[in-house]
């Protein structure tokens, strides 16, 4: 039964899951009603019941592991005194309930697990066949036990409109039964130790579904382990079949799902681990029975040829090139002039007015694999000016063709309706030792872009600059140096059967324009970490300096490749977060300030919009209302077709 007494303080500290968990089940009572009868399964197949969704994360510990991250760890661990202190010196934090923060923190800070099912044959315990659980490894029995007793408490305060019992299957545990399902909290002890767990609905055994998730390789740890199966969904999705079977473009939908491999009884399983080596830290990701649906998607099934990896060279800083299907986006295409008549209208007044088939002149010469790259070859490396994209092609004199016919439909239009830039914006056409090149020109105009494009037999190549897309140009022909995968990085990663996509960010050229924010980071969390009530509390220095840092620092690649059936995501990192974060920040530079002049222009009109809303009265809006309706019954006038 609830603990009528009065709380005790230091018990609060260990109440913030579970009364997270309790609070989502009183509201949902505005949503339910009981009902009686029992509840009839959906129709279908129910004999694949397994987890839904299965996770399992190791303590915070366990996440930082390098000895670069130390300081890290340890100044993380000072953040809930450092919170226990705020509202002594900011009066009005005393209505956030601290205390059940401090608890917070500490879970996110113990192992955990949560499992999600379904099995519409078992209504034994409510819930419509669902089955949830939370759970949350304590440091013993004694932890665990004081977290109930706080949970009591507190829905003692809170007035829970539902009486808890000792539950009969699992002793210590206390369970409600609520109009839609059992709900159950408590200590338990397991397999592995103590837990606090949170069960809700079809649960029988709190453990079966963890048994689902993916073991590790050998020499692995992870850290972060899950499973998602759409299979044990199929009965639910045919019960929502039946329902709109008077839809047809929700049959067709429903269709499309199952085909793709998203439902049905052989839909994909997801599987995903983190963790590390002695060397080297690892997310693995999987995609079982993928290849039965590969022709329906984007994925290739063929292998990236040495040939195609050489349009990356040697000195590349960040790279990434992915073979994909082509076939897949032309079906998409072809379905939507089906079914979309405006994009046949499109389609036909596109051709008309410039001469070319947008379709079959542009898209279907498309191969199908592409890359991007930032190199010292196409312009001194981890620069914006070094960016470029290479597509391979299917037909390069049918591209050629229609690309130019569009340049000079373009001039043309800017030339006769644009009489104040006349002459000043221009495509131009040229070539260089092979290679048809296109440059979007300003004659007369100091404008330092020159955006260009180059065909050649095989590849298309984009680029800021047309010196970048020369060499890239040159290099993707074979006229170049020598290429990335020429110098090893990928040596005993890519598997037998090759790979599909590769993606390589060297770190240690990298890290150096990333090291400054990630200092920042740093003293942000030390600057939070200190306290004007504790001065001896000191963090230190979080992040080790640069050259301490970078030493030993390894490249950061990543991987898809087929075995067998399964499609494999592998991502090879640091063992240090640092290292990464600082890597990983610095091949974003270049584009920093195009994101953040978005946030900024974004944040603009925030306030211009707030600013004018507070200049207008509530009339004023009524009458714009008012105009607005006029406006939207007045017909609009006719005027002539536009040309392109």
């Amino acid at each position: 039964m609830l603990n009528p007494s009065r709380p005790r303080p230091q018990a609060l500290s260990h109440a913030a899951a579970a009364v997270a968990t309790l609070t989502l089940s009183a509201g949902a009572l505005a949503l339910h009603q009981p009902d009686s009868k029992p509840q009839q399964p959906p129709p279908g197949d129910v004999s694949n019941v397994g987890p839904v969704f299965v996770a399992e994360r190791a303590g915070l510990d366990a996440f930082l592991v390098d000895e670069r991250d130390s300081r890290l760890k340890a100044a993380l661990k000072l953040i809930p005194t450092r919170l226990a202190e705020l509202p002594q010196e900011f009066p009005e934090l005393h209505q956030i309930p601290m205390p059940m923060v401090h608890m917070g923190l500490a879970l996110l800070s113990n192992p955990g697990r949560i499992s999600l099912s379904y099995n519409p044959a078992d209504q034994t315990r409510g819930g419509f066949g669902i089955g949830l659980v939370l759970s949350s490894l304590t440091k013993n029995q004694g932890d665990a036990s004081k977290t109930h007793d706080a949970v009591n408490n507190l829905m003692v305060m809170a007035n829970v409109p539902f009486q808890s019992q000792p539950s009969k299957e699992f002793s210590g545990m206390g369970e409600m039964t609520l109009p839609f399902g059992l709900l159950r909290y408590g200590p338990r002890k397991a397999s592995d130790g103590s837990r606090y767990e949170v069960h809700f609905g079809s649960v029988s055994d709190p453990e079966a579904a963890f048994t689902h998730l993916p073991a590790p390789r050998a020499g692995f740890t992870p850290v972060l382990r899950a499973r998602m199966d759409f299979a044990p969904l199929t009965p639910l999705m045919n019960m929502f079949k039946m329902m709109a079977a008077g839809t047809p473009q929700a049959g067709e939908m429903f269709e499309k799902f199952e085909k793709s491999g998203f439902t049905g009884p052989n839909a994909k399983k997801f599987t995903f681990m983190m963790g590390h080596t002695a060397e080297e830290s690892l997310c693995i990701t999987t995609v079982e029975g993928a290849r039965q649906f590969a022709e329906l998607g984007l994925v290739a099934t063929e292998p990236l040829t040495t040939a195609e990896l050489a349009v990356i060279p040697a000195d590349a800083v960040v790279a990434s090139i992915a073979k994909w299907n082509p076939a897949s986006l032309r079906r998409t295409i072809d379905e939507l002039m089906v079914n979309v008549p405006q994009a046949v209208d499109f389609r036909e007044q596109f051709q008309e007015h410039t001469g070319v088939d947008f379709i079959d002149d542009i898209l279907a010469t498309i191969g199908g694999t592409a890359s991007v790259y930032m190199s010292d070859t196409t312009g001194g490396g981890l620069t914006l000016g070094s960016l470029v994209a290479v597509i391979s092609l299917n037909d390069s004199n049918r591209l050629h063709n229609a690309l130019t016919k569009l340049e000079a439909h373009a001039n043309a239009m800017v030339n006769e309706h644009h009489h104040e830039v006349r002459g000043h914006v221009a495509f131009k056409s040229w070539n260089y030792e092979g290679h048809r090149m296109h440059t979007l020109m300003f004659p007369g105009l100091p404008i330092p872009f020159e955006l260009t494009y180059a065909i050649s037999d095989k590849w298309l190549v984009f680029g800021v600059t047309p010196q970048g897309v020369v060499a890239a140009a040159q290099q993707a022909s074979g006229k170049g140096g020598p290429d990335l995968a020429s110098r090893g990085v990928f040596n005993n990663m890519v598997p037998k059967t090759g790979a599909i996509s590769l993606s390589y960010v060297d770190t240690e050229r990298t890290m150096g324009r990333g090291y400054p924010l990630v200092t920042m980071l740093g003293s942000a969390v030390s600057n939070f970490a200190r306290s004007p009530l504790a001065p001896d509390r000191e963090p230190g220095m979080i992040v080790p300096p640069f050259n301490t840092l970078k030493q030993g620092a390894r490249p950061r690649i990543s991987l898809g490749y087929w075995d067998g059936d399964n499609l494999v995501y592998v991502a090879h990192g640091n063992r240090s977060v640092l290292v990464d974060a600082a890597g990983v920040f610095g091949a974003m530079a270049p584009a920093m300030p195009f994101i953040l002049g978005g946030i900024g222009a974004a944040a603009a009109a925030i306030e211009q919009r707030q600013q004018m809303e507070m200049m207008h009265t509530p009339d004023d809006f009524e009458e714009m209302e008012e105009d607005d309706a006029v406006l939207e019954t007045t017909p609009p006038e006719e005027t002539p077709p536009q040309r392109f």
